[in-house]
């Protein structure tokens, strides 16, 4: 049996950190894999509009290298725990786009912080991403307390 593909879903709060701990807690004696999951929104699909001096290209741009700069930090302490991991970074809505990872990885369970989850729900769709989840998960969904 191949070994279990853990989706760590991140936004790098106090939240996710517990789901990412519990994750490296629970993995090496279940021999799971984890991939490191950092959804950023998509500015130029965000309702209203913005007046910045900053074309929203390169806003998009810094965030998304800022992410991938954490993500590579956590996935070096994954590995520093001699966990096998990998890191992605998605654009999009949160809910949507960790079920398209993890369908896509074919994750065996999606890990995520309870305060995270909250802040990404009400941002997508006035509810709780935690609860969110819940709805059709492809998998399994480990939602870790702050």
């Amino acid at each position: 049996m191949a070994n279990p593909l853990w989706l760590v879903a991140t936004d790098f709060s106090p939240g996710s950190e517990a789901a990412f701990r519990r994750a490296l807690e629970l993995a090496p004696p279940l021999g799971a894999h984890l991939l490191l999951l950092h959804v950023v929104l998509d500015l130029k699909h965000l309702p209203g509009f913005f007046v910045t001096q900053v074309p929203l290209e390169t806003l998009q741009h810094e965030l998304e290298e800022e992410a991938g700069r954490k993500l590579e930090a956590l996935l070096a302490e994954a590995r520093g725990h001699a966990i096998p991991a990998r890191v992605e970074l998605r654009r999009g809505t949160p809910v949507a786009a960790i079920f398209a990872a993890a369908h896509d990885a074919k994750a065996a369970m999606i890990v995520v912080g309870q305060a995270a989850a909250e802040k990404a729900g009400r941002a997508v769709c006035g509810g709780s991403t935690a609860a969110a989840l819940f709805h059709h998960p492809p998998c399994p969904v480990l939602v870790v307390p702050a």
